[in-house]
């Protein structure tokens, strides 16, 4: 993979991961459309690694107000009260769902799922879904008002980032727009959900990586690969800024409309791809 490829990819990846539009079924597009090969799993671990510390530097005070309660909870087995010390606690209800489900699903399985048919029809459904809830939602309810309840319902909507294309935060928007949550509360404690996802997909595809090799896999070299951290990074903060800033004006319907269309293309280029080789 060329530095100029791992560069459009990690663009891709950086803006798709951070808005609700499905990563994986965006990073299928140049295979199927221009015939470029997948990222290899260094590279992904690249872009996971990118978009992580991209969320970690966006909500920085966020996370420093979270850490330091579960500190002193855990320190001085403080009953957590105010909301501060609940909200850790919350999003780790809300990630037990998906992290059992993509250990104890057989590989198998998983594979099939990816499969672009698959991903394209998740990726239209799941927008449909999301552009719905917007625009039936209230939007009563803050941060604040994060209990234990929507925290594992959240978590169960979670679920749906196991089947690519889908999203990583597509089901737990889902859940917390349908609870009536405020577009920005909702975003919100949905990125707190996904960046320790994030993080551990990051330390899974990097951890074969060796630096005394002369390159770090196949075809890929390490010019490409600082490359596609840190365009992944780059490209993460500054949709992620852009996103949050217009989100209460534009809602999620744009969005939604957005994967049907991309849904489509990514189908018919699969089909077109499938006929030229048969």
């Amino acid at each position: 993979m060329t530095t100029f490829q791992a560069v459009i990819n990690a663009i891709l990846y950086g803006s798709s991961e951070i808005l609700p539009v499905g990563a994986s079924a965006h990073l299928l597009l140049p295979h199927y459309v221009v015939g470029w090969a997948p990222p290899p799993n260094i590279l992904l671990g690249a872009f996971n690694a990118g978009a992580a510390i991209s969320l970690l530097i966006y909500f920085r005070d966020d996370w420093a107000s979270m850490v330091s309660s579960l500190i002193r909870i855990i320190l001085f087995r403080k009953q957590p009260m105010a909301m501060d010390e609940q909200l850790p606690l919350y999003s780790m209800v809300a990630i037990i769902p998906a992290s059992l489900a993509s250990y104890l699903l057989p590989q198998m399985i998983l594979f099939h799922l990816s499969k672009p048919y698959i991903v394209a029809a998740t990726l239209a459904f799941t927008g449909l879904l999301l552009g719905i809830s917007d625009t039936r939602s209230k939007h009563q309810k803050g941060m604040p008002h994060w209990n234990l309840l929507d925290s594992c319902l959240v978590g169960i909507g979670q679920l749906l980032l196991i089947v690519p294309g889908s999203g990583i935060q597509t089901g737990g928007l889902i859940i917390a727009l349908a609870r009536n949550y405020k577009r920005e509360a909702a975003i919100k404690f949905v990125f707190f959900v996904i960046t320790p996802f994030l993080i551990t997909n990051a330390i899974l595809n990097l951890k074969i990586l060796d630096f005394s090799k002369a390159m770090p896999d196949n075809d890929l070299s390490w010019l490409s690969l600082a490359a596609g951290f840190v365009v992944s990074l780059a490209t993460s903060l500054i949709v992620l800024s852009s996103f949050i800033k217009s989100l209460q004006q534009n809602g999620f319907m744009r969005l939604g409309l957005y994967r049907v269309l991309i849904a489509i293309v990514l189908a018919a280029a699969f089909w077109l791809n499938s006929a030229s080789i048969s």
